[in-house]
């Protein structure tokens, strides 16, 4: 791999992960051992870097890395591609308006280069573009840092990206997780216990390098491990892992699990801004500007929905239904048994055979379908990532919802 002549900026992540790697596979082909995990432990550090009005983020398009530099106190940004560069690679730059919970972003001539939203110091969720445009997850790591004690990360495996080639969304939805460990310099990474969707075998080791505020875990090619990785972990919580440029498929997106049960009247008493990955025309799908509230009906629920013509200046839709259901008593932060209430004009759930068809206030066709979702608790918010998936077959996914939020 050779890093592309662009920036500086691009140039130092690049650089950094090549160091990274190389880094890793001099450390040794052993992997990561230990007793099994028994339960979450509160292993982050207690003191989490503070909250800063620039912030450079690592991101994953599913796969795919990406570079985001937000600064909120001069409403200004910067977007690149790093694994799979543009043409000419320079980066996207211009300013940030907030509106209704996102970042709207728009180039020196006006013309609109997307949304946000952000957890400051923390991490972003970027589409850089229209609706046609697959969303960024991405996750600020400053520096390699030490884990106090066994830390489990909790993911969900994403829809397929733009540079996805595994020609396959039957592994979308799984849960992959994983438990972390460190030296007590926070350079040297174990993983142990990885299951439902991780590339690696069961455990197997990484290497964290830094440089110019951002760090990466990298796990290399070994003897017991034939598939290369780069995980990205910040101080709160949030996490990501991509498997490109060599295995072009699915990243992993989640948080570490949470040290005790999550109260879900208090994750469904706030509101949310993010967006949906939702079926378009055909076999398209769309990534749309979405928002969830407290339902006034139910504690347990949130009410929700997309903007009209994608412009959060207007009112967003109620049309949507969220029930998180009851919470994996083995693992804090996973409901496993989560629902959706949505519109269903082309009454997919009577033609799948799944879900339960119905009808809302107006007499229009519904439909409820179960879900996966995870909820992290990322500093003093909470991040919600959800999956369902429909299959007329019972084999190969025909549509699927995909919500992805940030507290406001």
């Amino acid at each position: 791999m050779r890093c592309p002549q662009t920036n500086y900026l691009s140039q130092s992540i690049c650089g950094l992960l090549l160091i990274s790697v190389a880094a890793a596979m001099l450390a040794g082909c052993g992997s990561g051992g230990g007793e099994a995990y028994s339960g979450p432990e509160p292993a982050l550090p207690a003191s989490p870097p503070a909250v800063t009005p620039t912030n450079l983020y690592l991101g994953t398009q599913s796969p795919g890395l990406w570079t985001i530099t937000l600064d909120d106190q001069n409403n200004l940004f910067s977007y690149q591609p790093i694994t799979y560069p543009a043409k000419p690679n320079t980066p996207t730059t211009g300013t940030t308006k907030n509106v209704n919970g996102f970042l709207q972003l728009s180039l020196s001539n006006a013309q609109p280069a997307g949304y946000a939203v952000e957890m400051p110091s923390q991490g972003v969720i970027l589409r850089p573009g229209d609706m046609s445009t697959f969303p960024i997850f991405a996750v600020q790591q400053t520096s390699c840092f030490p884990l106090d004690g066994n830390l489990r990360l909790q993911g969900l495996l994403t829809t397929a990206g733009p540079n996805d080639v595994s020609g396959s969304l039957s592994a979308l939805g799984t849960n992959p997780s994983v438990v972390a460990s460190t030296n007590s310099t926070g350079t040297s990474w174990q993983f142990i216990d990885a299951v439902n969707g991780y590339q690696q075998p069961t455990s197997f080791d990484g290497t964290c390098a830094g440089k110019n505020g951002q760090a990466v875990i990298s796990v290399p090619i070994t003897s017991a491990n034939s598939v290369p990785a780069t995980f990205v972990v910040g101080q709160t919580g949030l996490t990501f892992t991509d498997y490109s440029p060599i295995f072009a498929t699915t990243s992993a997106i989640g948080f570490a699990q949470p040290a005790s049960p999550l109260n879900v009247s208090t994750i469904t008493g706030v509101n949310y801004r993010g967006f949906s990955i939702l079926p378009g025309a055909g076999s398209t799908y769309t990534t749309q500007l979405l928002s969830f509230s407290p339902a006034a009906s139910s504690s347990s629920l949130l009410v929700g929905g997309n903007f009209p013509n994608d412009d959060p200046n207007q009112t967003a839709n109620t049309n949507f239904t969220l029930s998180l259901g009851k919470q994996d008593q083995n693992n804090n932060g996973s409901f496993p048994n989560a629902s959706i209430t949505f519109p269903d004009p082309g009454q997919l759930c009577a033609i799948s055979g799944e879900g339960t068809v119905g009808v809302d206030a107006n007499g229009n066709p519904t439909c409820s379908q179960s879900a996966t979702a995870l909820v992290g608790s990322i500093g003093e918010s909470y991040a919600i990532y959800l999956y369902s998936a429909h299959s007329a077959s019972g084999a190969t996914y025909q549509y699927f919802y995909t919500f992805y939020l940030f507290q406001q």
